[in-house]
């Protein structure tokens, strides 16, 4: 979970996961003012090395986002995240 302290507009995720240590699945959530978390997109990365964009249908307004990872490449369910940025603006 990411705590922005205020709103701000979010448009593009990018992730940069270890090889072999991949979450198959994203599921990107948001809450604005305090509310429950909504799910806004899902993602299906590849499992290699590269710096992978995801970029929402239309940007989103929130104050605190979360990425849950329910499936992974790994036998044990791990996954490395070497390089996590949200893009957007304030």
């Amino acid at each position: 979970m990411v705590d922005f302290g205020k709103k701000v507009t979010i448009e593009k995720i990018l992730i940069t996961f270890q090889g072999g240590f991949v979450a198959t699945e994203v599921l990107f959530k948001s809450s604005v003012d305090g509310g429950d978390f909504e799910q806004i997109s899902e993602f299906h990365p590849s499992d290699d090395n590269s710096c992978q964009t995801f970029s929402l249908s239309e940007p989103v307004q929130a104050e605190k986002v979360q990425l849950v990872f329910p499936k992974s490449t790994d036998f044990y369910g791990r996954i490395t995240i070497y390089r996590l940025d949200i893009l957007g603006s304030q």
